[in-house]
Order: C-alpha cells, then sequence, then structure tokens
C-alpha cells in the first residue's frame, strides 16, 4: 500500500466516526434496493460537506478524472465491469474508476442541487450502478412531498415542461417554485431508472439556466440510516475496498483537495513518521 493510500484510509477511518451527527436525512426512496456509496468509495458525509461549496475544485477533479480515464467504459448492464481482467472491477484501476464515478453520485446527493455535472451523471447512470447517499439539508426547509409517485413519468415530463416553457429567464409565473420543488422532489426521491429521459435531460439542463431560486426540498427519511457494510449490497463492494483501499481523493486530485482536509491528511503522516523516528 502506498503512503498515500495509507494517508486515506486513517483520515476516512477518522471521519466515519465523527459524521453520523450530520445525517439529518436519509438517502434515496429506493434504501434498501441499492448499495451505500459509503461502502465502495470509504468517504463519509464530514468529507462531502466541507467539499460542496463552490469554491472546493475537488468536484470538478472527480468530473475530470472520469472523462480522462474513459471511466464509462467499465460499465456493464448497471455494473463495473473491468475489461482489463474481464471481470468485475477485479483491479485498482478498474475499482478507482467505480469510486471516483460513485463519489460523484455522493456529491450529487450531498451538496445542492446544480453543484455537479449532472449530465455527465446522466451519462454514467444509464449503464452503471447506483448507490444510496444521505442528501442535502436546507435549514429549515419544506420536506419533498411524499406523495409523488416515481414511476408517473407522464408527471415528470409534465412538470419539466412547465419549467422549460416559463420558468428559466425568469421566475415570475407564481408556479415556478411548486413545480420546480415538484422536480427537486423526483430528482433526489426517485431511482434514476425511474426518471423519464426527458426528465433526466431537462432537469440536468435546466437547473443551471433557471433563474429561480429557493426551490430546494428535503428528503424526508429516517434518521437512524447508517451504512452496513457487511450487508448482502454491500459486502461485495466492501471486500473490494478492503483489497485496495478508501478513494484516495488526497493523490486523485493533489491540490484540487481542500486545504482543510490535506493538512489533516498532512498532519497525520507526519505523526507516524515522527513515531517511526523516535
Amino acid at each position: 500500500m502506498n503512503a498515500m493510500r495509507f494517508c486515506s484510509l486513517g483520515l476516512f477511518t477518522f471521519v466515519a466516526l465523527g459524521d453520523m451527527s450530520m445525517m439529518d436525512h436519509d438517502g434515496h426512496q429506493h434504501v434498501g434496493d441499492y448499495p451505500d456509496c459509503q461502502c465502495i468509495t470509504g468517504v463519509g458525509t464530514a468529507v462531502l460537506d466541507e467539499n460542496c461549496a463552490v469554491d472546493q475544485p475537488l468536484i470538478d477533479g472527480l468530473e475530470e478524472y472520469l472523462v480522462e480515464n474513459d471511466c464509462q467504459s467499465y460499465c456493464m448492464n448497471g455494473e463495473f465491469h473491468d475489461h482489463s481482467t474481464n471481470a468485475h472491477t477485479d483491479s485498482d484501476t478498474g475499482f478507482m474508476c467505480l469510486q471516483v464515478y460513485t463519489n460523484l453520485l455522493q456529491f450529487g446527493d450531498r451538496c445542492e442541487t446544480g453543484r455537479v455535472n449532472h449530465t455527465l451523471l446522466n451519462g454514467y447512470l444509464a449503464m452503471c450502478p447506483d448507490c444510496i447517499q444521505p442528501h442535502y439539508v436546507i435549514e429549515n426547509g419544506e420536506e419533498c412531498s411524499g406523495a409523488l409517485n416515481c414511476t408517473d413519468t407522464d408527471d415528470q415530463d409534465t412538470v419539466m415542461t412547465f419549467i422549460a416553457d416559463n420558468c428559466l429567464d425568469s421566475c415570475t409565473n407564481t408556479d415556478c417554485v411548486a413545480n420546480w420543488r415538484q422536480a427537486e422532489g423526483y430528482f433526489r426521491m426517485c431511482a434514476h431508472s425511474e426518471l423519464s429521459s426527458d426528465f433526466r435531460a431537462g432537469f440536468a439542463e435546466n437547473v443551471v439556466k433557471t433563474t429561480c431560486t429557493d426551490f430546494g426540498c428535503n428528503v424526508p427519511f429516517d434518521t437512524s440510516y447508517s451504512p452496513n457494510c457487511t450487508s448482502a449490497l454491500n459486502v461485495a463492494y466492501d471486500t473490494l475496498r478492503d483489497t485496495y483501499g478508501d478513494l484516495d481523493l488526497v493523490s486523485l486530485v493533489d491540490e484540487s483537495i481542500s486545504p482543510a482536509l490535506y493538512s489533516v491528511c498532512t498532519a497525520g503522516l507526519l505523526a507516524v513518521v515522527s513515531f517511526l523516528y523516535l
């Protein structure tokens, strides 16, 4: 294991012990149907929250890594498949792609809507596995409607058409915020496969164009959620993570990592080095 892998393992063990109190809401509406993102990446919620701000370049670095390394080529039928070994993510390179993609999914859920490139993620989610991550929480915000029917693609398309026609250049229509909040509910609470292709594309495109604000909503879920990496849905990924280590954000994007995270890692390495040379 190289030094940077070691640093990441120590860092994310520390984070995992301290981030559970921040989980005010839980994952997608389809909790139980998908693996937990953290069991794949080893990245906890505290690190996500620290790097959601627009002045943090980590998300850009993750997106660039996916494109530059053609990570989509590892996807097959909703799973990651390592073409170099003809086995499911059975190499460091393949698993790194899986972790980077999964970490971007984590940021997509945990950060304010629009912080990640949803058009890029749409292309991956059409072929790659989804996972569960506690969502972004708006202080004193409204809950997303629990009455939404994730399989009602006609309603999804109707909502997105209204937004495209009325709520981009101007938000003066009194129904814009309500429609955007409904779209946000579909986007955050439903599985990617349950959303229509027109809705997915329209949401990704329009969320960065709209002049509307304050339309977000909180996912109303049990606050007792915590990832169980030994569960049947997670154990295969957890075994791979034991083999190859947690996602090494520090070496992945180098100076793109937030200063606070980098300083924690550096301090940990210095402490280890000091101990070894006592």
